[in-house]
C-alpha cells in the first residue's frame, strides 16, 4: 500500500513546510487540491515547493501547469467532467505533450466504477463509505453475504 497525501482546499500558514518535511521523509504522491486559486495562486504555491519535489505532485485544477513544471500528474474533478468538449480537447493535447503523466479521478459511488469512464485514469479514489454521523453504508457498498 501506498501512502497519499491531499492538501486540503484552503492554504494554511505552515502548509509548504509540513509538505517539504512529508516528501523528506518519503512522501511520493501529494494530490494539491486547491479548487478556488486562481491559476497564479496555485502557480506560486508550486514555486514555494522545492522543484526536486515537483514529480510527487498531481494536481486538481489548472492543469495546464503539469506541463510547465515536472509534475507527477494531475486530477480530474467532475468540473472537468462536465466539460466534454473542453475535457477532451485538453486531455488530447496533455497526453500528446506528456503522455507519462499519473491520472486520477474520484467516485462518490461504487456503482460509478462500473459506468463507462469519460477519461484513462490510472488510478481512482472513492467517497466515504460510511455516512459520518449514523455509520450506515453510504457509497453504495454492498457487503458479500
Amino acid at each position: 500500500m501506498k501512502l497519499v497525501v491531499i492538501t486540503q482546499s484552503q492554504k494554511s500558514d505552515t502548509e509548504i513546510l509540513a509538505i517539504i518535511q512529508m516528501f523528506e521523509a518519503g512522501l511520493e504522491t501529494l494530490h494539491v487540491r486547491k479548487n478556488r486559486f486562481s491559476t497564479k495562486e496555485l502557480d506560486d504555491y508550486i514555486k514555494e515547493i522545492p522543484a526536486h519535489f515537483h514529480n510527487r505532485i498531481i494536481i486538481h485544477s489548472h492543469h495546464k501547469l503539469a506541463l510547465k513544471y515536472d509534475l507527477k500528474g494531475f486530477h480530474f474533478t467532475s468540473t472537468h467532467l462536465k466539460h466534454n468538449i473542453k475535457l477532451w480537447w485538453n486531455t488530447k493535447m496533455t497526453y500528446l505533450r506528456k503522455p507519462h503523466l499519473v491520472k486520477s479521478i474520484s467516485y462518490k459511488r461504487i456503482a460509478e466504477l462500473h459506468q463507462e469512464q469519460k477519461v484513462k485514469t490510472d488510478y481512482c479514489f472513492l467517497g466515504t463509505m460510511l455516512h459520518n454521523i449514523s455509520g450506515e453504508l453510504y457509497s453504495g457498498f454492498i457487503q458479500k453475504q
